[in-house]
């Protein structure tokens, strides 16, 4: 029966989804492989804004229905749906159902996912607003939430306990990302597709793979979407560009380095502008200043939000503040570490190697089109924009650890790979789009020959096809989900929890999501603390559990046998 509600909730929600399909291409002039993309970046905008006036639990319910308005008045236009029938929405329709079948079940067991992406999906089910002061357990507290607002959207229609449901729609939301990318493919279409599948196995296993939160993979096809669709608008008679505020505001509103997305995008409008200022009309005008400041504002609503729902939003870990960016650049020269951060970031930057596989592939096209008197690309260009970009995103990022990270990590170069991976993964949507408007110009083989070198390109970066397959052996969430059910843990619960030495932090994220509770206090068993005199003080604050996952540690096992009277080795105790 539950299968059967889920399975009616699932096709409520395509219908829904369709009926926005159906309106946008009736309204649009743009290619069907942008639409579905196009929808949910509107989706994460009403969203956002609903979220920010505390109207979610209004919205979700009002978007919804709207849709299945939209679809039951898209069948007085039904001969459209022909349109629909392309190999890009055919694939999009049957991998949203390959993911939706395999991740089901599935449990988040990634740090980052418990520290704040799948956390605050959590705080926004269970309260249907965002976070604010109320909720201690969200650290992150200028983090936006953008993809989180189309997670909670989906998770509420569809099921508001099952993590794989919100693994989901993150992975629906990053293969309508991805579609726009081979939509200058027409002729070719075969060897599109491989081209298509190959990518899509690339992008959602390169850096944040299906079941994540991630938002490193979705940010910058977000911003390539943005950029493309800025393109085809441009090249409409109209030369406006309203649409793309819907991903340019999205872009930002993913991650605060979306804004460099966004300034991207506002050059490429700004340059246009300066070119046809002469003939430009007052509503091209209106739409490219939209474009460019509407972003802006979204941003300073959100910091704005912040400011007034945290008491102490502007010290918050990697706050966009001047208060935080000042005391980390004041702690690094009196330190002396600038020079050492700098170093270990220019020996990552040179380390790299996608954006030289990318020109060198660029290059090979260019000199295989010159010997075989095939239509030479505009790669060179093409390298020339993917050079400038890459730099002028090494230069923020490391902008970013000198003034934004705290020093331990900027030391550590933590989070550099997935910085790295986003900026390669836009470089590469950029140009797969352009490549794949080449291939519909030179002869089938030639289209297939360097289709191949594409795919080859992929499984050197990195393209893994484990993700197309269920995990299997049991994982540390599993076993601490084993014990919640086994000794009926209470959500809220204060908990002092003992750790082997070798753990990183991540059993404290751990316990606080699964738990969902801010009172977790770590100890380490191996460091030397009494641990009498830690238990004592945490009975005395009133903490209710003590939960062991250090169990082969004959001191403490012996001190909880003698204190408690449990065996040696029992995982949880209770302390009240």
């Amino acid at each position: 029966m539950n299968t059967l509600l889920l399975g009616v909730r699932v096709l409520l929600f395509a219908l829904s989804t369709f009926g926005y399909l159906t309106f946008a291409h009736r309204k649009t002039r743009i290619s069907v492989d942008f639409l579905p993309a196009l929808v949910f970046t509107g989706q994460i905008c009403i969203l956002f804004f609903a979220g920010l006036l505390n109207l979610l639990p209004l919205a979700v319910p009002a978007l919804f229905l709207v849709g299945l308005l939209l679809a039951l008045g898209s069948l007085h236009y039904r001969k459209q749906y022909r349109d629909f029938v392309t190999p890009a929405l055919i694939f999009f329709a049957l991998a949203c159902l390959y993911f939706l079948l395999l991740l089901k079940g599935v449990l988040f067991t990634g740090y980052d996912n418990f520290s704040h992406w799948a956390l605050v999906v959590k705080q926004m089910l269970q309260t249907d607003r965002f976070p604010t002061w109320q909720d201690p357990i969200i650290l992150f507290q200028g983090y936006p939430l953008g993809s989180s607002v189309f997670i909670y959207y989906v998770s509420r229609l569809i099921s508001t306990v099952s993590e794989g449901c919100q693994m989901f729609a993150q992975t629906m939301l990053t293969i309508s990302l991805i579609l726009p990318v081979f939509s200058g493919i027409r002729k070719r279409k075969l060897p599109g597709f491989l081209l298509l599948l190959g990518a899509s196995l690339f992008f959602l296993s390169y850096i944040a793979t299906p079941d994540s939160l991630y938002v490193d993979t979705l940010l910058p096809l977000c911003g390539a979407f943005g950029f493309l669709l800025l393109n085809r608008e441009l090249e409409v008679d109209e030369h406006t560009a309203w649409l793309t505020v819907l991903p340019t505001v999205a872009v930002i509103m993913i991650k605060n380095s979306g804004i460099f997305f966004w300034a991207l995008i506002a050059g490429r409008v700004l340059i246009y502008w300066i070119r046809h200022r002469k003939t430009a009309s007052s509503m091209q005008r209106r739409s490219w200043l939209t474009v460019m400041l509407f972003p802006l504002f979204s941003l300073l609503a959100w910091n704005r939000h912040v400011a007034y729902v945290f008491t102490s939003a502007e010290s918050s870990p990697h706050s966009m503040s001047l208060s935080v960016y000042l005391a980390n650049i004041q702690a690094k020269l009196a330190d002396g570490t600038i020079p050492q951060i700098t170093r270990a970031f220019l020996l990552q930057v040179l380390h790299g190697r996608i954006l030289l596989l990318l020109l060198a592939v660029l290059l090979l096209a260019t000199l295989y089109a010159r010997f075989q008197k095939l239509p030479r690309p505009a790669f060179g260009r093409l390298a020339l924009f993917l050079v400038l970009v890459y730099a002028a995103y090494q230069l923020g990022s490391l902008c970013m650890y000198l003034f934004s990270m705290p020093e331990g990590e900027a030391l550590m170069m933590a989070g550099y790979p997935r910085y790295y991976g986003s900026i390669a993964i836009f470089c590469l949507a950029i140009a797969l789009y352009h490549f794949g408007k080449w291939m519909d110009m030179v002869p089938v083989p030639t289209a297939f020959i360097f289709t191949f070198v594409f795919l080859f390109v992929f499984c050197l970066m990195g393209a893994n096809p484990r993700i197309l397959l269920r995990h299997s052996g049991e994982t540390q969430r599993d076993r601490l989900e084993a014990l919640i059910q086994e000794y009926g843990l209470q959500p809220d619960s204060a908990c002092l929890v003992y750790v082997p030495a070798d753990d990183s932090g991540y059993t404290y994220h751990l316990v606080k999501y699964a738990l969902y509770t801010a009172t977790v206090d770590v100890h380490n068993s191996s460091a030397g603390e009494d641990i009498s005199e830690v238990v004592e003080t945490a009975r005395d604050l009133g903490y209710d559990y003590l939960i062991c996952f250090d169990t082969e540690n004959d001191k403490l096992n012996l001190y909880c046998a003698e204190m408690f009277g449990v065996p040696e080795g029992t995982p949880v105790i209770a302390l009240q």
